[in-house]
């Protein structure tokens, strides 16, 4: 079977269920996508708030589970690869046109752009960007902007990796939509659907969802004076971030109370700018869009249902907008300086024990790591103070080229992966080491490690997880906060 090679998927998460569309892909030829199977995992309710996961151990509980139940039914890989779509909520998506700007610039350019328009505390943002060069004599920059908090993207990211997926790709559903059913560069769509009670209208500004509200559930019982006022409101709250916004199709889920809402739009349209916009339900525009004849592994569910997936699957060997693949590798660039940085910091604060080798590695090393942050164009806090640190140490060694002895090459060559150290004092003969750990073993490690080198009264002054609140400090993969301190034998 198809499914059993390839062991690729992709995964809608809603409020209320996760939708699978398992496939198989040769080359980016939309033609060669060739679906396998689509199935839905009700959730249980209050899983999933908002496109916030609540509880992150149920979560995992049940895509174990489900993976398991797959293994069973199919060969699949150790770790099938899986694009996963979220919901557009207190999200945020937009397209920007900027002047043309020197490669060189344009990630500073970008991050400023991305702190100023999105809006989301800087210390929960995570953004990604989509950026193109439009032709012809302006030169200008076409950019998709697009950000997203990282106490909803974390924990997905958490359970699917820990439940045994690779994780291929993270985007949000609504933006896979409109690759799904055509939406032309030039076009204004509103989608109207309904989500539990409420009626929720997505504007869409060429294929980019750049606006998401809803209507409240009393509005059914509006009379005909009302809907007007409240689709007037609407227009205009739409209309506010462009000078001239004209719809250019309206379309709606297959619910009888969007379409009533989304014709009554449509007439007033028509009757206060003499012109109407194209009315289309989904499940026609989708049809239009593909032809009459649905893929086998859909044919029973409504559109609605897989568009998401079935846009992701298109898109998945295509970089586009991927909140997941950027930030992974901004973590791991920063992790390796973080942890050179604290190297070499380690070795010049315990550098008075009075132990003598040759500086030469040492600078060397400082020299390479002082380049790489000077490369470093973001002007995040931690940036900032590193590079003051390492400025600082540089100095130090420069004007007194003392070096460390075998004991504390010892220590160093340890190097655990899952420390890194943020403060290393000496006063007199006591030590103290105040740093974080991924895993409590790595504690104990550095602990026994200090004893082995012949420090004293060893002792674990403190160890907290470094979660801001009791839902942090209770979720698994927590980083942990500890501080050592012992005294140098006599």
């Amino acid at each position: 079977m198809m499914l059993a090679g390839q062991g690729r998927v992709c995964v809608e998460l809603t409020d209320h269920e996760l939708r699978w569309l398992w496939y198989t892909q040769k080359g980016k030829d939309k033609e060669a996508l060739v679906p396998a199977q689509f199935e839905i995992t009700p959730l249980p309710k209050g899983l999933i708030k908002q496109g916030k996961v609540l509880y992150p151990e149920t979560l995992l509980s049940i895509l174990r589970g489900y993976l398991e139940q797959r293994r069973v039914d199919f060969p699949l890989p150790r770790n099938p690869k899986v694009g996963i779509g979220l919901p557009l909520q207190n999200q945020f998506i937009r397209e920007y046109h900027l002047p043309w700007v020197k490669k060189g610039h344009r990630t500073g350019l970008l991050r400023y752009l991305a702190e100023e328009e999105i809006p989301i505390p800087e210390e929960e943002l995570v953004y990604d960007y989509s950026l193109e060069e439009e032709k012809g004599p302006s030169r200008r920059l076409r950019v998709v902007l697009s950000g997203i908090r990282n106490s909803v993207l974390s924990p997905v990211i958490f359970c699917f990796r820990k439940a045994g997926f690779e994780i291929n790709k993270v985007c949000f559903s609504q933006l896979a939509w409109g690759k799904v059913m055509g939406f032309g560069p030039e076009e204004n769509t509103l989608l109207l659907r309904e989500d539990e009670g409420q009626i929720q209208y997505v504007f869409y500004k060429g294929g980019i969802p750049e606006i998401i509200r809803s209507f409240p559930a009393t509005l059914q019982y509006f009379d005909e004076g009302e809907w007007k006022h409240e689709i007037h409101r609407m227009l205009l709250y739409l209309s506010s971030p462009y000078d001239q916004m004209e719809f250019t199709r309206i379309l709606w889920s297959q619910d009888r109370e969007a379409e009533k809402i989304g014709k009554r739009i449509g007439e007033y349209i028509k009757d206060v700018r003499e012109r109407i916009p194209v009315l289309q339900g989904v499940d026609e525009a989708f049809y239009a869009f593909w032809g009459a004849q649905p893929l086998n592994a859909l044919a029973a569910y409504a559109p609605e249902k897989y568009l998401a997936v079935l846009g992701l699957a298109l898109e998945d060997e295509k970089l586009g907008q991927n909140n997941f693949w950027r930030t992974e590798n901004l973590k791991k660039k920063r992790q390796r300086i973080k942890q050179g940085v604290a190297g070499a910091l380690l070795l010049v604060s315990i550098g008075g024990l009075r132990m003598l080798v040759s500086t030469q590695q040492t600078l060397d090393t400082l020299r390479v790591e002082a380049q790489r942050l000077s490369e470093i164009t973001a002007n995040q806090t931690w940036e900032r103070e590193k590079e003051t640190a390492l400025k600082q140490t540089w100095d130090r060694i420069i004007g007194n080229p003392t070096a460390v002895g075998q004991e504390i090459r010892e220590l160093t060559a340890y190097a655990p992966e899952g420390i890194y150290l943020e403060r290393i004092e000496i006063k007199g003969r006591t030590l103290l080491i105040q740093g974080l750990a991924t895993e409590s073993l790595e504690v104990q490690r550095m602990f026994q490690q200090l004893k082995a080198l012949g420090w004293r009264k060893v002792q674990l002054a403190k160890y907290q997880t470094a979660g801001d609140s009791l839902e942090d400090s209770l979720r698994e993969g927590m980083p942990i906060q500890f501080v050592l301190k012992a005294e140098e034998d006599d």
